[in-house]
């Protein structure tokens, strides 16, 4: 009786452990963005999904004076990889196409992708592709790899799992390589970096849509080189 007594227990504590852990993880989400319900944006319920949060910040003035336009943000579950502080995304108006931007969208707008950081000074924002890894700092973790290939290129995503697409009544979809050697995204550990597996997608266009697995080489202080693209 006493040895049960004491396994109830341990499965007890185990439990309160763990939904102490997922309290203060889901706690720590709603910190990142509060500040910017703070600052007059609001959450978009129908665009929002466990992956990414929408926010409505198009009324905010603290949002208008930074990005000098009215905005949607967006908040990615992968952000928090990359950092602890609150940091969001969005498009503004693209003045000068150039190699420093992050990403420039694809399409009859010319938009460029930056980042909305919220710390102890307040909120400012990352417009270039140095500002974002003096941001970033080192990569340190196999997660920290995969977030920041991710929210450098709005055409890449990445899959756990590669299930073979079917056709459908408004898809055929055709292979240019042997199906059996699509693997899932990865990310693997090397010598001063990570090898990190991905996907593209082109999001804008008329015609075909191709999709390329794409492999890189992340340094640990985040020098970036694409080794494959098939």
């Amino acid at each position: 009786m006493k040895k049960t007594t004491q396994i109830l227990m341990a499965i007890t504590l185990l439990s309160l452990t763990i939904i102490t852990a997922c309290t203060m993880l889901e706690t720590q989400q709603e910190d990142k963005i509060s500040v910017f319900l703070e600052a007059g944006c609001t959450i978009k319920e129908s665009a929002s999904s466990e992956e990414e949060i929408h926010l409505d910040c198009t009324t905010s003035k603290t949002m208008i004076e930074l990005l000098g336009q009215e905005r949607n943000i967006i908040i990615k579950e992968y952000y928090s990889d990359l950092t602890e502080l609150s940091i969001a995304s969005t498009y503004i108006e693209n003045t000068e196409e150039t190699e420093e931007n992050i990403y420039e969208s694809q399409g009859y707008l010319s938009e460029k992708l930056v980042y909305i950081v919220f710390d102890e000074n307040g909120f400012y924002l990352i417009e270039t592709q140095q500002e974002f890894q003096d941001f970033v700092g080192s990569i340190d973790s196999e997660e920290k790899a995969l977030a920041y290939i991710l929210a450098q290129d709005e055409e890449h995503f990445a899959l756990e799992e590669f299930i073979v697409p079917e056709d459908t009544d408004n898809a055929t979809f055709t292979f240019f390589v042997d199906q059996e050697t699509i693997e899932a995204s990865s990310v693997t550990e090397t010598d001063g970096g990570y090898i990190v597996t991905v996907f593209d997608d082109t999001i804008f266009g008329c015609s075909e849509f191709p999709v390329y697995s794409m492999e890189y080489f992340v340094s640990e202080t985040g020098e970036i080189e694409l080794l494959t693209s098939t």
